[in-house]
């Protein structure tokens, strides 16, 4: 018996174990990862995402909601600004006050910028890890059962799940580089299998809430939509019906995000506040490409380079010179 044939045997057999042993596995990769070097370590002024995400988890803590994505003496948006949507910062919340409790110095308020102590980047790494496990795990578990055939064999099952927990990019960028890309991936990847089955409003909580950890999920939305759409039409019985479940999806939608945006919609002046929000989500104010954010005028870059022909800052009057020659 070859070594294939004894791990399909294996899958088969011990699905439950095989899994466990794939998330081990995952584990240890990521670990072995962290110990190098994140992007932009010990390199003042901005130092790079690392950075990025504990000043979040800094400001979520020490000031109220409303003031997260507000520009002030505390919270100076050049520096690292809050600029995903608010799942993130719940995120951060949670992570920061566990942190608090573990390395208070890595999250003091104006104190920690460019805080990067062995045991700061031991917690770093691990809220990174464990988010892994809690959200892209079970996501990427529930798109491969939401996608498998009822007579489809463990092993294809269980080579899928591992294919997505060993994936090379998002375990270099989010566990090298550093990011939290796998808790918006988890939560797309399970509104996925959902969709799947034909649980179109746990699907649409589940998209909807990756979309508002990151904005780059947008590019899946319209999938979501069509697909969401489709299982409204397939679980209509007429026009009447289709349109009920067409609009309670709606509701269903509109209801998470209001539950997310809640700080700033109970607020004194819920308008301006959410835009603010929105503002700072979405930059268009800020220039096509910003410094620190990658937004959605990316996906026109895969067929026009607006950066080569956009400059992201205009020069003051005066001082623009002769356009450089290009290669």
């Amino acid at each position: 018996m070859t070594i294939g044939n004894t791990l399909s045997a294996f899958c088969d057999k011990h699905e439950s174990s095989a899994l466990v042993l794939g998330a081990a596995a995952a584990v240890v990769l990521r670990c072995a990862v962290a110990v190098f070097p994140h992007s932009g370590e010990a390199t003042p002024p901005m130092y790079g995402d690392f950075e990025a995400q504990r000043h979040w988890m800094e400001i979520t803590t020490a000031l109220p909601a409303r003031q997260w994505y507000e520009n002030s003496t505390d919270n100076d948006l050049l520096y690292w600004g809050l600029d995903y949507p608010p799942l993130t910062a719940y995120h951060s919340l949670l992570l920061g006050r566990v942190g608090n409790e573990v390395v208070p110095e890595c999250f003091a308020l104006g104190a920690s910028r460019g805080h990067e102590s062995p045991a700061c980047r031991r917690f770093m790494r691990a809220s990174a890890i464990a988010s892994d496990v809690l959200v892209y795990f079970p996501g990427t578990y529930c798109a491969v059962w939401g996608f498998s055939a009822k007579d489809e064999h463990a092993t294809g099952r269980v080579a899928a799940i591992l294919a997505f927990w060993l994936l090379p990019p998002l375990v270099l960028i989010d566990h090298g580089h550093f990011q939290f890309n796998g808790v918006c991936f988890g939560l797309c990847l399970a509104a996925a299998g959902c969709v799947a089955r034909g649980h179109r409003l746990v699907a649409s909580v589940l998209f909807t809430s990756g979309l508002l950890f990151k904005q780059i999920a947008l590019y899946y939305a319209p999938a979501f939509f069509f697909g969401i759409l489709a299982v409204c039409v397939r679980q209509s019985d007429g026009l009447v019906s289709g349109v009920a479940r067409v609009a309670v999806t709606g509701v269903v939608v509109l209801a998470t995000a209001a539950c997310l945006f809640a700080p700033w919609l109970l607020g004194s002046e819920p308008l301006p506040a959410v835009l603010q929000v929105i503002h700072r989500i979405f930059p268009f104010t800020r220039g096509l490409y910003e410094d620190k954010v990658a937004n959605v005028w990316c996906s026109i870059s895969i067929v026009f380079k607006l950066g080569r022909y956009v400059p992201a800052r205009l020069p003051p009057p005066g001082l623009a010179g002769p356009a450089p020659a290009r290669a």
